[in-house]
């Protein structure tokens, strides 16, 4: 009836996604808690049986409004492009450079938009029984895979975790995305 316009289902607040709504809407709000730190639970919850690019996702005003948390821009953006990413925020408020970093992650997005919404998903960590939450995406031809970690809290006595990318194919051409930022290399 209306083959131009997008529409998005909604899941109520959370536990309410339903498959057969992606017959007639092929995205769903994912929860209306848009916390960076609460969305790598719900989205690794809501992966186990829905695809990410079914996930809406955006990057929300700070201090958050459902729990009050502030962080940053960055890590705001990095955990909603791990879905159909999308911003709500009141333009008048941003400061240039925020606008400006806007612009770039929205540029950075595109570039990875069709490893993340149909690429194969891998997930690293598990963030409800680990300090931490990591996942990849394996471009359709291999070519590009982009990875995400985060860390909740650091232990003084604990080093780093080291993570072998789910799907990593040898001698291709990789990017890997790590805090926003693209590293290029050959394996």
């Amino acid at each position: 009836m209306f083959p131009d316009v997008l529409f998005e289902s909604c899941s109520s607040g959370g536990g309410r996604f339903d498959a057969g709504m992606l017959y007639y809407m092929p995205q769903t709000w994912t929860s209306d808690n848009t916390d960076a730190v609460c969305r790598l639970k719900i989205q690794h919850g809501t992966s186990m049986l829905f695809p990410t690019v079914s996930m809406g996702a955006h990057v929300s005003a700070v201090p958050n409004h459902q729990v009050g948390r502030t962080t940053s821009l960055e890590t705001r953006y990095i955990v909603a492009a791990a879905g159909n990413l999308g911003y709500e925020l009141d333009l008048q408020k941003l400061s240039q450079d925020e606008m400006e970093l806007i612009k770039k992650q929205i540029a950075q997005y595109k570039r990875i938009r069709r490893t993340v919404q149909f690429g194969a998903y891998y997930r690293l960590a598990d963030p409800f029984s680990e300090n931490q939450s990591a996942w990849n995406f394996v471009s359709e031809d291999g070519k590009q895979i982009v990875l995400v970690m985060f860390r909740f809290w650091q232990d003084l006595h604990i080093g780093f975790q080291h993570y072998v990318s789910g799907g990593w194919i040898q001698r291709q051409n990789t990017k890997m995305w790590k805090q926003g930022r693209c590293l290029e290399g050959m394996n």
